[in-house]
C-alpha cells in the first residue's frame, strides 16, 4: 500500500470532520497504518506540515498527528510507546525538518512545532541530538539580528519555547555551566532589543517569553557546587547589574494605551495584556532572584525594583475598582499582576530593613493603607454572594479556598510593615458614607490584630476609643443591603479579636460585655452569613473570656443558632459548626447531655451525614464523639450519663449497619462503624450489657456477608473493641447469629480475618483482635492458642502493608514479654510449608526486618525489651534462625530505587547478632526531651531483670499497648525508615543490657563480627 503525503493529507481531513463517524474512522486508520508503515505515515505528516501551500488547520492537524505517532514509536522514554520504533535516519530527517517549522509564518505552526522539539528533546537531547543547544544558540543571535534589522523574527518565539523547555527538562548542570554565559547574553540582548522596539504586542509576548528563560538559568545558579561559589558571586553581581535596568524599564512602562486618565484607559487591548504579563514574569524573576542571592540584591538593586513595582501597585489601584469591567483576559493578567506584585512588596518590607524603614514614613504609610483598603474591597457581587451563601463566606474565612485574589493576599503585606503607626492610619483611611471600604479596613484590622504581637506596641487610645464606638454602630441596625450585613458580620468578628487581643487597653469590662452581648444577640439574627460570624466570634470569647457565666446562660441558644444553619450548611461549613458545637458542649458537658443529648447527638450525626466522604468532616465528628464520650465516662454519673448518650446514639449508627444487604462500600456506613468504635473503646472498662447486646450481633453479622476491605477494617476494629470492653458478657452469649455462641464468633471473626485471601487493608485489626483474645481467654484457650499463633505466623509472613505487620508481630512482641520461653517452644513446633522453616523462621524475620520502623516510645520500648528477652534464652533455635544483615556494597554510581531495592542483597547472619546490631543502632540516636515516660503501661518490663525468664502467664491486660493501625500509613517497608529518637527510659534498658552481657562468650564473638562503625558506638556509649 502506497503511504503518501496525498492520502494522509486525505486522512487528516477526515480526522478534523465534523461528523464523529468519519473523524474516528480516520484517527484509526492513521494509527493502524503507523503500527505497519510507521516511516511513511511519519514522513507524509511531515512533509504536508511543512507544505505552506496547505491550509493553516490541515498543517496544524499534521503537526498534532505527528506528536501523538512520535509519542507512540519514538522512544521508551515516553510513557506512550508501544512501538514499532522509528529507525535512526527516519529520526534525523525528522528532527531537521521540525525544527524548520518552529520559524514559520504562521503562529499556531510555529507555538505546535516548538512544543513538539520540546518533547523529543525531553529524551534524545543531548545524547542523540548533541547539536540541538547550538542550534538554539545560533537561531538567538539571527533572530537578534533580525529584530536590529527592523524585520519580523519568526523564529525567535519557537526559539524561546524549545530553550525554556530545555532549562526546564533536559539541560544537565554541566551543560548549563558550559553554555549558560552565552545563553544568558543572548537573552539580554534580545530582551534590550524587543522592550525598546516599537509598542507592538508579539514583541511584549517575545520580552515574556525572554524573562521566562531567565527564570529558568537563575534556577540553575542554584545547583552550583561549593567550590565553584567564588565565580557564582561574580555571575550574581553581573547578572542582577545587567538584568535591571531592563527589568526597571518593563515595570515603569505603563499598562494602558490610548488615553492620559488611566481610568479611561484601555486595559483590554492585547497590548495592555501583553505588557502585564511581561511585568508578571519580571516579578516573577526578581523574586528567584531575591531568593538565590538575597545579599547582593538587598545590597545593590533591591529598594530601586522595589521602588517600581510600588509606584506600579499604587498606579494600578486606581483603576482596580473597576477591574471587573476588563475581559477575562485582561482582568485575569491585572489580578494576577496585583498578586505578584503583593507577594514581591511583601518580601522586600519584610526582609529589607532600609526598605521597611522607608515605608514607615507617614506619606508611604498613608499610600500603603489607602492601596490595601482597595485591593481587600468586596465587589458588589462578592458581597451579595456572600450575603445570600453563608458557605462561600465560611471557606473564604476559614482560608480553605483555593482561588487567589489580591484580598486574600494582602494581609502578608499589610502585617509586614510592623508600625504601631499602621492601626490608625488605616484606621483614617476611612469615608463614612462608604461600607465597603469601611468593611475592607475592618477585616484588614482584624487580620493585623491577630498576627502582630501587640501587647508591646503604642497603641494610639483615641483611635480605639474611635473604632469601638464605630463597631457598637456596625453591630446595630444599619440601611437594609448586602454590605452592610457584611459590615456587622465583621464588625461582630473584629470585636471579639479586639477584646481578646486588646485586652486592658479598653477601658473597661464594660466594652468587653458589650461586644459579647452583641455577638450573643447575633446569634438570632435572620440573616445565616451574621450567625456564622456570630458563632465565630462566640468561639474566640469561649477561649478568652474569664467570665463565662453570661455564656453559659446561652448554651442553649447556641445550640438552637447551629440547628438553625445546618440544613443549608455544605462545604466546609459542617466541619465548622462541629467545631463550635463541641466547644459550646464544654461550656457546661453536664447541663448539656442531661437536658439536650438527643437534640446534641442528632445534629452532630446530622452534620456528619452532611458529606461522610469529606476526611475533615468525619474526623471531626469523630473526635467531637470521642471526647463527649470520654466526658461522659469520667463524670460523676458515669454509668448512667454514658448510657444515656449510648442510648440516643447507637439506634442512630445501627441504622446504617443493619440496613445493609451485603456489606457493600459506602462512606455512610464506614462512619457509623467508625462513630460505634469512638463509643465502646472510649467507653468504661465494662461496658453496660445494653451497650453489647445492642451491637455485637449487628457488627458480627456485617463482618460476616461483606467482602469490602474498608468495611472488614472498620468493622472488625469495632468488634474488638466490644471483645475488650465486653468480654464477660460475649462469653456468656449462646448465640448471637448464625447458631453461634459469643466465644465462636469472636474466633470466626479472627479465623476471617487471618485467612490470608482477604487485602491486607482488610485486616489491620487482626493484631489487637488476637491479643484480646489471648488475653480475656487466657489459659481457657487450651490447645487452640497454638493454633491461634500458626493462623497469625501465616498472615504475618505474606503480609505486605506495614500497618498489618506492625499489628501482627505486636502479638508475639507482647506474648514475648509475658513467657518469651513458651512463645519459642509453640513457634518453633509449628512447621511452615515453604521451604520447611518453623514459624519461628518467619516470625523473628518478620520482626526484626520492621523493627526499625515502630514508632511511639512505648511502642519501641517494648520492642527492644522483648527482643532483649528472646536473645537472653541463649535458646539454639533462636540462634539458627538466619535474617539479613549488612547490605552487600553497592557501586556509588547506582541510584536505589524502590524496585532496585527489593532486589538487594545482604549478608545472612543469626537472629541473635541481628538483635545485637538492631539495639546498637539505637544507642546512636540521641535520647529525646520525653523524660519521665509513664511506664505504669509495660506490666512486665518495669526494673525487672530482664535476664529473668520465668513464665509470668497470660493474664496481663496489655491490650491498650498495641498499636492503632490508623496511626500508621505507609503501605509497605521497602523505603528508608524515617529517622527516630529514643526516649532516655529505653536508652538506658538498653546501655544497662549491653553492660550486663558485654563479658559473655557468646556476646563477644558477636562484638567481633560487627562493623568498626557499630562496635565505635558501642565503646563510645559504654564509656558513658
Amino acid at each position: 500500500m502506497e503511504i503518501n503525503p496525498s492520502y494522509i493529507e486525505s486522512l487528516l481531513i477526515g480526522v478534523q470532520s465534523n461528523d464523529s463517524d468519519i473523524r474516528k474512522s480516520s484517527e484509526s486508520l492513521i494509527y493502524s497504518l503507523s503500527e505497519k508503515y510507521v516511516a511513511d505515515v511519519v514522513t507524509s505528516l511531515v512533509s504536508v506540515a511543512l507544505d505552506n501551500t496547505r491550509p493553516v488547520g490541515l498543517r496544524q492537524g499534521a503537526i498534532l498527528m505527528l506528536k501523538v505517532i512520535i509519542l507512540r514509536s519514538w522512544s521508551i522514554g515516553f510513557d506512550q510507546f508501544v512501538g514499532p520504533p522509528i529507525s535512526i535516519d527516519i529520526k534525523d530527517h525528522v528532527r531537521s525538518e521540525v525544527l524548520k517549522l518552529i520559524s514559520d509564518e504562521e503562529q499556531k505552526i510555529r507555538s505546535v512545532a516548538a512544543l513538539l522539539v520540546a518533547k523529543i528533546a525531553s529524551v534524545d537531547f543531548p545524547d542523540e541530538w548533541p547539536g540541538l543547544l547550538n542550534i538554539v544558540k545560533s537561531q538567538l543571535e539571527s533572530s537578534k539580528n533580525e529584530i536590529m534589522d527592523g524585520r519580523v523574527s519568526y523564529a525567535l518565539e519557537g526559539t524561546l519555547t524549545v530553550l525554556n523547555e530545555l532549562l526546564n527538562d533536559a539541560l544537565s548542570e554541566n551543560d548549563f555551566f558550559v553554555h549558560g554565559p552565552e545563553i544568558l547574553a543572548s537573552l539580554l540582548g534580545s530582551l534590550r532589543l524587543l522592550i525598546h522596539g516599537p509598542a507592538d504586542v508579539r514583541l511584549w509576548k517575545l520580552s515574556a517569553l525572554v524573562v521566562q528563560c531567565f527564570t529558568a538559568c537563575i534556577q540553575f545558579l542554584l545547583m552550583a557546587e561549593d567550590h565553584q561559589q567564588e565565580a557564582l558571586d561574580q555571575a550574581a553581581k553581573d547578572i542582577i547589574h545587567q538584568w535591571s535596568k531592563p527589568f526597571l524599564d518593563i515595570l515603569y512602562t505603563s499598562n494602558y494605551e490610548g488615553a492620559l486618565d488611566p481610568i479611561a484607559a484601555s486595559y483590554d487591548s492585547p497590548l495592555s495584556v501583553a505588557i502585564m504579563e511581561t511585568k508578571i514574569e519580571v516579578i516573577s524573576a526578581l523574586r528567584e532572584l531575591e531568593s538565590a542571592f538575597p545579599s547582593f540584591m538587598h545590597r545593590t538593586k533591591l529598594p530601586e525594583l522595589f521602588k517600581s513595582v510600588w509606584s506600579d501597585w499604587i498606579s494600578l489601584a486606581n483603576v482596580w475598582p473597576h477591574c471587573t469591567n476588563l475581559s477575562e483576559t485582561a482582568g485575569q493578567a491585572m489580578t494576577t499582576l496585583v498578586m505578584e506584585q503583593i507577594e514581591f512588596l511583601a518580601t522586600c518590607i519584610g526582609s529589607n530593613a532600609e526598605i521597611r524603614l522607608e515605608i514607615t514614613n507617614l506619606h508611604a504609610l498613608t499610600a500603603l493603607a489607602s492601596t490595601a483598603v482597595t485591593y481587600a474591597s468586596l465587589t458588589n457581587e462578592t458581597a451579595n454572594v456572600w450575603d445570600d451563601d453563608c458557605n462561600e463566606f465560611v471557606t473564604i474565612e476559614r482560608e480553605l479556598s483555593l482561588d487567589r485574589n489580591p484580598r486574600t493576599e494582602i494581609l502578608p503585606l499589610v502585617v509586614a510593615v510592623k508600625s504601631p503607626n499602621l492601626y490608625s492610619v488605616l484606621w483614617h483611611t476611612r469615608q463614612e458614607d462608604n461600607a465597603t471600604q469601611m468593611e475592607s479596613i475592618l477585616y484588614l484590622l482584624d487580620g493585623v490584630i491577630k498576627e502582630v504581637s501587640v501587647s508591646s506596641q503604642k497603641i494610639d487610645s483615641s483611635f480605639l476609643a474611635s473604632l469601638v464606638d464605630a463597631l457598637f454602630i456596625f453591630q446595630g441596625p444599619l440601611p437594609d443591603a448586602a454590605i452592610n450585613r457584611l459590615l456587622k458580620v465583621r464588625a461582630t468578628i473584629l470585636g471579639s479579636t479586639i477584646s481578646k487581643n486588646f485586652g486592658a487597653r479598653i477601658d473597661n469590662n464594660t466594652v468587653r460585655y458589650r461586644f459579647l452581648h452583641n455577638t450573643l444577640e447575633a446569634l438570632s439574627d435572620e440573616n445565616a452569613t451574621i450567625k456564622i460570624a456570630a458563632l465565630i466570634s462566640f468561639n474566640v470569647f469561649s477561649k478568652s473570656f474569664k467570665d463565662l457565666d453570661l455564656i453559659k446562660s446561652r448554651q442553649n441558644e447556641i445550640f438552637a443558632c447551629i440547628v438553625s444553619l445546618t440544613d443549608e450548611a455544605t462545604g466546609d461549613t459542617p466541619a465548622m459548626l462541629v467545631e463550635i458545637l463541641l466547644d459550646a458542649i464544654r461550656l457546661d458537658f453536664q447541663a448539656a447531655f442531661e437536658t439536650s443529648a438527643s437534640d446534641i447527638l442528632r445534629l452532630l450525626f446530622t452534620l456528619a451525614s452532611k458529606d461522610t466522604a469529606n476526611i475533615e468532616l468525619t474526623t471531626e465528628v469523630q473526635e467531637m464523639l470521642e471526647e463527649i464520650t470520654e466526658n461522659a465516662t469520667l463524670s460523676e454519673e458515669s454509668n448512667h450519663l454514658y448510657s444515656k448518650i449510648c442510648a440516643e446514639a447507637i439506634p442512630l449508627l445501627l441504622t446504617n449497619i443493619t440496613a445493609t444487604v451485603d456489606g457493600s462500600f459506602s462512606p455512610d456506613l464506614i462512619l457509623s462503624l467508625d462513630l460505634l468504635g469512638s463509643l465502646v473503646d472510649r467507653g468504661p472498662e465494662v461496658l453496660p450489657p445494653a451497650i453489647v447486646d445492642a451491637t455485637l450481633q449487628p457488627i458480627f453479622r456485617l463482618i460476616q456477608i461483606s467482602d469490602d476491605a474498608l468495611i472488614l477494617q472498620s468493622a472488625s476494629t469495632t468488634f474488638t473493641y466490644l471483645v475488650e470492653h465486653g468480654f464477660q458478657q460475649i462469653a456468656r452469649s449462646e448465640t448471637i447469629g448464625n447458631g453461634q455462641s459469643g466465644t465462636e464468633a469472636v474466633l470466626s471473626v479472627a479465623s476471617k480475618l487471618l485467612d490470608p485471601s482477604w487485602e491486607d487493608s482488610a485486616a489491620l485489626a487482626s493484631g489487637r483482635l488476637v491479643i484480646a483474645i489471648i488475653n480475656k481467654y487466657g489459659v481457657a484457650l487450651g490447645n487452640l492458642l497454638p493454633r491461634l499463633l500458626d493462623a497469625t505466623v501465616r498472615r504475618l509472613i505474606q503480609a505486605e502493608n506495614l500497618s498489618l505487620v506492625e499489628s501482627l508481630v505486636s502479638v508475639f512482641c507482647l506474648l514475648v514479654l509475658q513467657s518469651p520461653q513458651e512463645v519459642v517452644d509453640i513457634l518453633a513446633s509449628i512447621q511452615l510449608s515453604d521451604e520447611n522453616k518453623s514459624a519461628l523462621d518467619g516470625v523473628l524475620t518478620k520482626w526484626l526486618s520492621t523493627f526499625e520502623y515502630v514508632r511511639g516510645y512505648d511502642e519501641i520500648r517494648r520492642n527492644v525489651v522483648a527482643l532483649q528477652k528472646l536473645y537472653m534464652l541463649n535458646d539454639s533455635r533462636v540462634k539458627a534462625v538466619l535474617v539479613d544483615g549488612d547490605l552487600e556494597v553497592v557501586p556509588k554510581d547506582v541510584i536505589i530505587t524502590r524496585s532496585k531495592a527489593k532486589n538487594l542483597k545482604y549478608s545472612q547472619i543469626s537472629a541473635q547478632e541481628k538483635i545485637v546490631k538492631l539495639l546498637i543502632k539505637e544507642l546512636s540516636t540521641t535520647p529525646s526531651a520525653a523524660e519521665g515516660v509513664d511506664l505504669s503501661r509495660l506490666k512486665s518490663v518495669g526494673n525487672d531483670d530482664i535476664g529473668d525468664d520465668e513464665d509470668d502467664g497470660w493474664e496481663d491486660d496489655f491490650t491498650d499497648s498495641i498499636v492503632p493501625a490508623s496511626t500508621l500509613n505507609s503501605e509497605d517497608f521497602t523505603g528508608q525508615p524515617p529517622i527516630r529518637h529514643l526516649d532516655t527510659e529505653t536508652y538506658s534498658i538498653i546501655l544497662d543490657w549491653f553492660k550486663q552481657i558485654s563479658n559473655a562468650n557468646e556476646f563477644q564473638g558477636i562484638y567481633h563480627n560487627l562493623t568498626d562503625t557499630e562496635q565505635g558506638i558501642l565503646k563510645e556509649q559504654m564509656q558513658r
